[in-house]
């Protein structure tokens, strides 16, 4: 197992920069894949991050290989799909043919599904689930603020697949935990942006019918002694009547 493997995040937006930054610093091998307006702004700018605590940390440009294409895929030991759940198919699809034989595919979405459709496509490979248990802004061009507190979250894997990643992370300067039950970590993250929508629809007199059903749904699981809900999508779909 390699300590230090080339790294490349597919959907490098708001938490994608802000996790190559983390991986550059702490010395790891990274390129980002995402949209031509974010590399053109690091070409300018350079990359800069900064957190609620009043760290920051800018690297030039030239140090931030950001692209536009899958150039990088191939030569990558661990490929981390941060793009939205909606472009999960498609995405795994298109790197299908470009992964390397030993590649292993890390999803940091949000939603409960994206390793299953991941798993389907790519059976040859292994797939780690996680998440990322915070929100990040981005304050100006190539500048991305970490604006709530949290760590990153990855699924052991029964081969220690996950380590690396991990201990990148935190040479990076940011938290990293290994959780044997991924999917406790995800309903935790929604029973908390639940709360917060729900929240602000009470400060603007908005309804938000489903928001509450869905954390009346877990407060449910939990009283019943069944821990975090165990739905599918569709099951969870038909429950909150959507």
């Amino acid at each position: 197992m390699n300590p230090n493997p080339k790294i490349t995040i597919i959907g490098a937006g708001l938490v994608g920069c802000y996790l190559a930054g983390r991986l550059i610093q702490g010395g790891s091998k990274v390129c980002l894949v995402g949209r031509e307006r974010i590399q053109k702004d690091i070409q300018k700018n350079g990359l800069t991050l900064s957190t609620l605590a009043g760290e920051k940390l800018s690297l030039p440009s030239e140090k931030v290989d950001y692209r536009t294409d899958y150039s990088s895929i191939s030569e990558s030991q661990y490929v981390i799909i941060l793009v939205k759940s909606v472009q999960t198919k498609e995405v795994a699809q298109s790197i299908k043919p470009l992964l390397s034989k030993d590649a292993v595919v890390v999803t940091l979405q949000n939603g409960i599904s994206n390793k299953g459709i991941l798993q389907e496509i790519l059976p040859l490979h292994t797939v780690i689930s996680g998440l990322v248990v915070f929100n990040c802004i981005e304050k100006s061009p190539a500048n991305f603020h970490k604006s709530t507190e949290g760590y990153f979250s990855l699924q052991e894997d029964s081969s220690g697949l996950e380590k690396p990643i991990v201990e990148a992370i935190n040479r990076g300067g940011e938290e990293a935990k290994v959780h044997r039950d991924e999917k406790s970590v995800v309903w935790g993250k929604l029973n908390f942006l639940n709360g917060e929508i729900i929240a602000l629809g009470k400060k603007h007199n908005l309804p938000t019918p489903v928001n509450q059903k869905i954390l009346d749904l877990v407060k449910m699981a939990e009283e019943n002694g069944q821990g975090s809900p165990k739905y599918t999508g569709k099951e969870l779909c038909s429950k909150l009547g959507i």
